[in-house]
């Protein structure tokens, strides 16, 4: 099987109820594989939609996020790419009918096109029940300087700033305010989400090239209530 995998994800991406794979590929097509009855599985990127972006062309595949965006139950896809692409959200159109590249009328296409994406996440950032985007960037290529960048020369020619989409309910984003986000310009690579500090919020750990990993602790206004669950295996006594 063919293909530079570089980002992966497991999920129920049809509404057979069975885990599936998703892998995000550089330069070469993307690839779904849906586990079929007997247990195997089927590279079904195709003819689902899901393999290239709306032009018909392979992309730089880095990270991979699979969440329901757009509140319809299914899974979409999210994949972060090389600068002068565009990261690629591909909804679920659900069942038979597939995957669309829907990128452009989500809000996503323009605001990622300088930027180089790797480690992604979909996470509640503002506690408004909906899922937002957080994509951790730097080049591989050597480009503008950025005021912030921490990393000493020549490295601080590869970095860029991170992007935080925030989803207005329906599906559709908008970049958060530049106030909201801490002003690191680094070489990010990866992340991870979970709460930190047992506050009910979600935080983020960053990890960077050159520099050290950053933990962001999410300070946004709360809203509603919150509750965390421990799950007892009574065998364990």
């Amino acid at each position: 099987v063919r293909g530079a995998g570089l980002g992966v994800v497991c999920s129920l991406l049809n509404d057979d109820e069975l885990p599936d794979f998703y892998v995000a590929n550089d330069l070469d097509a993307n690839q779904l594989w849906l586990q079929q009855p007997d247990g195997t599985f089927k590279d079904a990127a195709i003819a689902h939609g899901a393999a290239y972006n709306l032009e018909g062309r392979t992309e730089s595949g880095m990270g991979v996020v699979a969440a329901d965006f757009d509140g319809d139950s299914d899974t979409d896809l999210y994949v972060t790419h090389l600068t002068a692409q565009t990261n690629t959200l591909y909804d679920n159109l659900g069942g038979a009918l597939g995957f669309e590249d829907a990128t452009g009328v989500r809000g996503l296409a323009a605001t990622s096109l300088p930027f180089t994406g790797f480690g992604t996440a979909a996470l509640d950032v503002d506690h408004d029940t909906d899922l937002d985007l957080f994509v951790a960037n730097g080049r591989i290529l050597r480009g503008e300087l950025y005021a912030d960048a921490k990393p000493d020369p020549p490295l601080d020619l590869y970095a860029e700033p991170n992007l935080l989409y925030l989803n207005d309910g329906g599906g559709f984003f908008r970049l958060a305010a530049p106030e909201n986000l801490p002003a690191d310009v680094e070489i990010s690579r990866a992340l991870a989400v979970g709460d930190v500090d047992s506050d009910g919020a979600l935080d983020l750990l960053v990890a960077n090239l050159a520099s050290p990993p950053r933990l962001y602790r999410n300070v946004a206004p709360r809203k509603g209530d919150w509750i965390s669950v421990r799950a007892i295996d009574p065998a364990l006594g």
